[in-house]
């Protein structure tokens, strides 16, 4: 919200050139308790667009309070789709590209709609490249089969649902998907799990916080029939949320395409950072292929905590409060690809 309390802010861009741990990132005194914190300064580092509100009135998402998102990059763009919450019947998809360094030339274009069906609660988001289609969590009531009673029954569930992106506009709507009609092993869904698309291996992977990731297959088309659920079980012990107060892993999952690894951060005190690399026999591309996109990334089939280097980079990560987590992520999971590779395909933490 602008000054004036009425003009909605945003959205706003993160500059890593002004980047400071030692600093908040907004203004001085917009931290957390500012009184036992006095020597805490603000170091400016969002840039506020204004391009969600205009002359022209709002022109994006209005309730992403309960709403998702994901990044990507479309014809050299960065784009990300923002979808509102459900509640209060909007639960509309929004498409911002951002087209130079001028905000005047940010665009919003609304893609998809709720349609007749309603959903509630929070989930996450994830954009399918090879499908043009944006995939969300969220709960909606389904009529499944209770093997207590032995009859079909309607429960509110959290549960998948898409937009196709193919037919992009003020009139497409969301697209739900059975619960009953995945096929595979069990997952009791819920709105803490952290879900993001690998291009490589045409699926989407879900992380609860733990050393349990599920693997969701689409049908090779866009429908709402044919998917199907796996159960990995990776190696190493993976992380555990002992002293955390957990509220869920949201969008601290995310793929890295430049490394073929996942990386997510779940424990709201140590800020451990985690990764997996999805097993090689996924991959839907010649080993050639495969070699030259990864070599000297993380093993496959392994998810194991990233540890960083004290004196190189100043602050451990697993430092309880460390503002440059993610910013620090990507140079310390390059670094541990490179040094464990090790006999046998097995690899440990720096």
């Amino acid at each position: 919200m602008r000054e004036d309390g009425v003009t909605r802010a945003g959205p706003f861009f993160f500059d890593p050139a002004k980047a400071d741990p030692n600093k908040v990132g907004g203004l001085t005194g917009s931290h957390a308790n500012p009184a036992q914190f006095p020597n805490v300064t603000g170091g400016n580092m969002w840039e506020n667009r204004q391009t969600i509100q205009t002359s022209a009135g709002i022109v994006g998402p209005r309730f992403t309070e309960g709403g998702v998102s994901a990044a990507t990059m479309i014809d050299g763009k960065d784009v990300v789709f923002v979808a509102e919450q459900g509640k209060g019947g909007y639960g509309r998809l929004f498409k911002y590209t951002v087209n130079s360094e001028n905000a005047a030339e940010d665009e919003w274009e609304l893609v998809g709609i709720m349609g007749k069906k309603t959903y509630s609660g929070s989930g996450v988001g994830a954009y399918d490249s090879t499908r043009n289609m944006f995939l969300r969590t969220a709960k909606t009531s389904h009529t499944v089969y209770d093997d207590a009673s032995g009859t079909y029954v309607k429960k509110a569930l959290t549960s998948f649902m898409f937009w196709d992106l193919n037919n992009a506009g003020t009139t497409n709507p969301l697209i739900f998907i059975p619960p009953d009609s995945i096929l595979g092993d069990e997952l009791v869904l819920t709105s803490k799990h952290g879900m993001d698309y690998d291009p490589i291996t045409d699926a989407y992977y879900l992380w609860s916080g733990t050393n349990e990731l599920w693997k969701l297959i689409p049908p090779e088309g866009i429908s709402s029939l044919g998917w199907s659920i796996e159960r990995i079980f990776p190696e190493a012990l993976g992380p555990t949320l002992a002293g955390a107060k957990f509220t869920g892993v949201y969008g601290k999952w995310n793929y890295m395409d430049g490394l073929g690894a996942f990386m997510g951060v779940a424990h709201d005190v140590t800020g451990d950072v985690w990764i997996y690399k999805p097993a090689a026999q996924d991959y839907l591309i010649d080993d050639d292929s495969i070699a030259t996109l990864f070599a000297g990334k993380p093993l496959d089939d392994y998810l194991t905590k990233a540890v960083f280097d004290d004196q190189r980079l100043h602050r451990s990560v697993s430092e309880p409060g460390s503002l440059a987590l993610l910013a620090l992520a990507l140079t310390a999971l390059w670094n541990f690809g490179r040094t464990n590779r090790q006999a046998g395909g097995r690899a440990s933490p720096l």
